[in-house]
């Protein structure tokens, strides 16, 4: 049996799905329905959401190339530069979390 909003498979038991919450009719002739109705796709990311993803990810690895080129040239020397480079570090860790986000729900 699926949920008829979200099309998560449920027991035959069910009268709520666990993803959606969703309040499941109860029909005498299951067999009937599970004939006529498939389950509800996912709807998939749109074109923006994958052209952010791929902002995002070329921010991270311009960010990432940065901070090896400061560290190599020693851009972060004293307190201001350790603390432009926890910034720097704090920044590229937003941004792939955003990045990881974005691929996920493409994925699905």
């Amino acid at each position: 049996m699926f949920c008829t909003k979200c099309g998560k498979e449920l027991g035959e038991d069910a009268s709520f799905c666990g993803c959606c919450g969703y309040k499941l009719v109860k029909e005498e002739s299951t067999q009937e329905i599970s004939d006529k109705e498939e389950p509800v796709q996912k709807k998939k990311a749109g074109t923006g959401t994958k052209i952010a993803a791929g902002v995002m990810i070329v921010l991270l690895i311009m960010w990432i190339i940065g901070i090896i080129g400061n560290l190599v040239y020693g851009e972060y020397r004293g307190i201001k530069g350790t603390k432009q480079l926890a910034a720097d570090v704090f920044w590229v860790f937003i941004i792939g979390a955003i990045s990881l986000y974005l691929i996920e729900k493409v994925r699905k």
